[in-house]
C-alpha cells in the first residue's frame, strides 16, 4: 500500500508542479515575445522601486525633518470649557434643584444629562458650540449673555448670599432635602394645585432653587483641583469677591479693569505662542443676585511635533525611476542603435551587413525582416548583375555569331556575283554553303526572339493528357540514327506501366530534343547516351545521361542561366546561342515541374520531373 500511495502522491505532485511551472513558462515566453509587455512590466517595476526609494529616503531623513511647536491654546480652551461648564452647572442647579427626582417634568426637560463631564467631552463640544458666551468674547456678547441669564431668574427678589465663612447646615444639595422654593410665585402655584383623589399630590417645580454657599465653594474647589493653574472667583456687581478657590488672594476686583483684562484676553487667547496670564469673565445670576464668575490662569505649554515638507523623497523617487528605467531599457536601446547602424550600412550599399537578432520580441522580428530584406536585395542585385553580364556576353557572342555567317554569306555571294568560280558545280557548292549559313543565322535569330517572348509574355500552353512512354520512345527512334552517325549508342529504359502527364506536347518535345541534342553534341565519341523514364511517387521523372568533362558544381548551376554556353571558345560547330537550356527551364516551370543537372563521376545527368495526370 505504501508504494502505491507514494506513487499516487508523486503523480499528484508532478501534476501540481506542471500546473504551476507550465503557466509560468508560457507567461515568460509571451513576455519575451512582446516588447509592449516588457515595457509595461519595466514601467511598473520602476514605479514600485521609485516609490520604495522615496519612502526609504523619507524615513532616513525623518530625524532632521522633524520639528517641534509650542502651543498654549489647548490649555486655554480646556480652562474656558471648565469655567463655562461650572457656570452651566450653577444655572442648572438653580433651575432644577439638587433633587430632580421630586420634579419629573423638570427631570425630563433637564439639560444636565447633556452637559459634558470630562475634558475630552468639552473639547468635542467646542467644535460644535460657540465659546464666546463670556465677557472675554466681547462686550456685545457679554450683554447678550447677561440678559439671557437674567431672563431665567424670577421676577421676585431673592435673599442675599451668605458670607464666605457662613455655611448653613442642612440646606445643601448633597443628598439632603431640597430647599423650599423662593418667591411668592411658588406659594401661589401651590395653593391653586388640587390633588387627585387616591393619588399622592405632585409638588410643582419652583421658579429657582437657591444654592447653598457650601455647595458653591465645593464646586469651585472641584474645578480648581482639575489640571491647570487657575484661580476661580465669584464676585458681585460691585467687584467684591463672594467665593474663591483655595490659594486665591484677591478679595475685590475693579470691574472696569477686569472687563478690560477679559477683553485683552481675547487677543491673547487667539495667539497660541504666548505664555501670559489670561482672564475669563462670565455673568451669572446666582441666588437671584447678578454676579460674575472670574477665572485667572497661566496656560501650560503643549509641545507638538511635525514633519517639515521637503522634496528630497520626490527627487529620490524620480532619480531612481529614471536610473532604473534607463538600466532596464539600455539593452533594447542598444538593439535599436544596432538596427539603425545596420540600416545606414545597407543604405550605403553594404547589403552583406546583417543586424544581430538578440531577442524574440518585435525588435528581434524587425531585425530578422531587415536581414531578409538585405538578403533579397543582395540576391536581386546579384541576379541583376549576372543578367547584365550575361546580356553583355550575349551581345558579344551574338555579334560574333551573326558576323561570322554574314561574312561567309557575303563572301560567297560576292564570288557568285563576280562569277569567280571554275564551273557550275563549284558555283552550286558556294550557293549551298551560303544557304547553310543563312539557315543557321535564322535559327539563332528565332531562338533570340522566342526567349524574349517567353521572358516577357510567359509560355503559352495547350495542355493535354500525353503518355510519356510513347513520347520518349518516338523521340529516341528519331535520334538513334543521329547518334549512330556520331559514333554514339542510345539506350532507352521505359517502365512497364504507362505514365500519363498533362502537358503541351509540342513544348515538351522541344525540351527533350534540346537535351538529346546537347547529349549528342557534347558526348565524347564513342560513348553511350541513356534515356530513363521512371515513376517517383506522384511524379514522372525523365533522365538523360551522357558522358562529359563537366565536374564543377558551380558550372552545373550555371547551365540553365540565360546566354550561358559550355564551350568558352565559341566555336560555331560546337556552340549554340546559350538559350536552349534557359528556354527548356522556362517551359518545364510553366508545367509546374522541375529541371536540374547532376554530375556523377564522368557522367552528366539532366532530370525533368513532372506531376502525373
Amino acid at each position: 500500500m505504501k508504494p502505491n500511495r507514494s506513487r499516487k502522491f508523486g503523480k499528484i505532485w508532478g501534476l501540481l508542479v506542471r500546473g504551476i511551472v507550465r503557466p509560468v513558462i508560457l507567461c515568460k515566453q509571451n513576455v519575451m515575445r512582446s516588447l509592449r509587455m516588457q515595457l509595461i512590466l519595466a514601467f511598473a517595476l520602476c514605479i514600485g522601486v521609485a516609490a520604495a526609494a522615496g519612502g526609504l529616503v523619507s524615513e532616513l531623513t525623518k530625524s532632521w525633518r522633524t520639528a517641534s511647536s509650542i502651543s498654549y491654546i489647548q490649555d486655554k480652551e480646556i480652562t474656558a470649557n471648565q469655567v463655562r461648564r461650572l457656570v452651566e452647572r450653577l444655572e442648572q442647579i438653580q433651575k432644577y434643584g439638587g433633587d430632580a427626582d421630586r420634579y419629573p417634568a423638570a427631570k425630563e426637560g433637564s439639560v444636565l444629562k447633556h452637559l459634558p463631564r470630562t475634558d475630552q467631552e468639552l473639547q468635542n463640544q467646542k467644535e460644535t458650540e460657540d465659546t464666546g458666551t463670556g465677557i472675554g468674547s466681547g462686550p456685545d456678547q457679554q450683554a447678550d449673555s447677561g440678559s439671557s441669564a437674567a431672563s431665567t431668574a424670577p421676577k421676585s427678589a431673592a435673599p442675599s448670599p451668605m458670607p464666605e465663612s457662613a455655611v448653613p447646615d442642612g440646606a445643601g444639595t448633597n443628598g439632603q432635602a431640597a430647599p423650599e422654593p423662593a418667591g411668592p410665585g411658588a406659594a401661589g402655584a401651590d395653593s391653586k394645585k388640587t390633588p387627585t383623589p387616591g393619588k399622592a399630590a405632585e409638588q410643582p417645580a419652583p421658579s429657582f432653587f437657591p444654592v447653598n454657599p457650601a455647595d458653591i465653594q465645593s464646586l469651585l474647589d472641584d474645578e480648581a483641583d482639575r489640571p491647570g493653574r487657575k484661580s476661580l472667583y465669584i464676585i458681585d456687581a460691585a467687584g467684591k469677591v463672594l467665593y474663591r478657590t483655595k490659594g486665591s488672594g484677591e478679595s475685590r476686583f475693579d470691574i472696569p479693569q477686569l472687563v478690560g483684562s477679559a477683553m485683552d484676553s481675547e487677543g491673547i487667547f487667539r495667539e497660541s505662542h504666548e505664555n501670559r496670564e489670561f482672564t475669563f469673565m462670565y455673568p451669572i445670576l446666582l441666588n437671584g443676585t447678578q454676579s460674575y464668575l472670574v477665572a485667572k490662569a497661566v496656560p501650560e505649554a503643549q509641545i507638538s511635533y511635525y514633519e517639515q515638507d521637503t522634496s528630497l523623497p520626490l527627487i529620490a523617487g524620480i532619480a531612481t525611476f529614471l536610473g532604473l528605467f534607463y538600466w532596464i531599457t539600455r539593452r533594447k536601446m542598444q538593439l535599436i542603435e544596432e538596427m539603425a547602424q545596420g540600416l545606414v550600412q545597407m543604405s550605403q550599399g553594404n547589403l552583406a551587413h546583417r543586424v544581430p537578432e538578440r531577442s524574440h520580441d518585435e525588435l528581434g522580428v524587425l531585425a530578422g525582416h531587415m536581414n531578409s530584406m538585405a538578403f533579397d536585395l543582395q540576391h536581386s542585385l546579384e541576379e541583376e548583375r549576372k543578367s547584365q553580364r550575361l546580356k553583355n556576353e550575349l551581345i558579344t557572342n551574338v555579334s560574333h555569331d551573326l558576323r561570322t555567317p554574314l561574312t561567309l554569306i557575303i563572301g560567297y555571294l560576292r564570288l557568285l556575283k563576280d562569277k569567280d568560280y571554275k564551273d557550275e558545280e563549284q558555283a552550286a557548292n558556294y550557293m549551298q554553303i551560303a544557304y547553310g549559313r543563312a539557315e543557321k543565322l535564322k535559327i539563332l535569330i528565332d531562338e533570340l526572339f522566342e526567349f524574349s517572348r517567353m521572358t516577357n509574355e510567359g509560355v503559352p500552353l495547350a495542355k493535354q493528357s500525353v503518355c510519356v512512354n510513347d513520347l520518349i520512345y518516338q523521340l529516341s527512334e528519331e535520334y538513334i540514327t543521329i547518334a549512330e552517325q556520331n559514333g554514339l549508342t542510345l539506350r532507352l529504359v521505359l517502365p512497364p506501366m504507362r505514365l500519363f502527364v498533362s502537358m503541351d506536347p509540342d513544348q515538351m518535345i522541344r525540351v527533350f530534343e534540346n537535351l538529346l541534342t546537347n547529349a549528342v553534341k557534347y558526348s565524347p565519341k564513342p560513348s553511350t547516351i541513356e534515356v530513363i523514364v521512371q515513376e517517383e511517387g506522384r511524379d514522372v521523372k525523365v533522365t538523360v545521361i551522357n558522358e562529359g568533362d563537366l565536374s564543377e558544381t558551380a558550372e552545373l548551376d550555371r547551365l540553365f542561366d540565360r546566354f550561358y554556353r559550355m564551350d568558352a571558345a565559341r566555336s560555331s560547330d560546337t556552340g549554340g546561342s546559350g538559350l536552349g537550356l534557359a528556354i527548356a527551364r522556362s517551359i518545364v516551370e510553366a508545367h509546374d515541374g522541375r529541371i536540374w543537372a547532376e554530375s556523377r563521376g564522368k557522367s552528366i545527368m539532366f532530370h525533368v520531373k513532372l506531376r502525373r495526370y
